[in-house]
């Protein structure tokens, strides 16, 4: 029985294929969870720059109309709970992005640390399909002399089966020269 290099290498190949493919998954699943938190700090951003928005403009003309001073502080004390909420969507992107950050930094890890598997796992395809490229002529040679020896058995079945054919009628008429009586 003749083992090929091959067949040893297949199941390595097979894993290093998975391992490539989970690692990508991986990746992909933290670059969805960095956009899905970015697109959440960017309309908590966004409420907060229409707030301060409000705030500036009310203050602008508070600074420049003195005369309209009682209706900008009473404009102030109105925007007062929409600044408390801009505060805490502010204090909630905070602790959005510190999150991220440490999320983002164990993807980092975790890529580091997968970075020497992935290039050994690239060197080993490399290598396979080398070997693969060597075997190609061989293999090819192979299938060629397979096909030689298949059409010559082709060949030979018909003059088997008439050998086959021929010995019969010999063993029949031997047979039956022993049953004669001899001279």
């Amino acid at each position: 029985m003749t083992t090929t290099t091959d067949d040893n290498e297949r199941p390595a190949m097979l894993i290093t294929w998975a391992v490539a493919l989970a690692l990508s998954i991986a990746s992909l699943a933290g670059i969805l969870v960095l956009s899905s938190d970015l697109a959440a700090t960017d309309a908590v951003l966004t409420e907060a720059v229409g707030q301060i928005r409000k705030i500036a403009d009310g203050t602008h003309r508070g600074v420049t109309a003195n005369e309209a001073l009682p209706p900008t502080n009473a404009a102030v004390l109105e925007s007062m709970p929409a600044v408390l909420a801009t505060v805490s969507s502010l204090q909630s992107a905070n602790d959005t992005l510190t999150t991220l950050g440490n999320q983002i930094q164990t993807l980092a890890d975790v890529l580091a640390r997968a970075a020497d598997p992935v290039r050994r796992t690239v060197d080993i395809a490399g290598e396979a399909n080398h070997t693969v490229r060597l075997a190609q002529r061989p293999t090819g040679r192979i299938v060629d002399t397979l096909g030689s020896v298949d059409h010559r058995v082709a060949n030979l079945g018909p003059l088997l089966d008439q050998t086959l054919n021929t010995s019969r009628s010999i063993e029949s008429k031997l047979r039956i020269l022993l049953v004669l009586p001899g001279k």
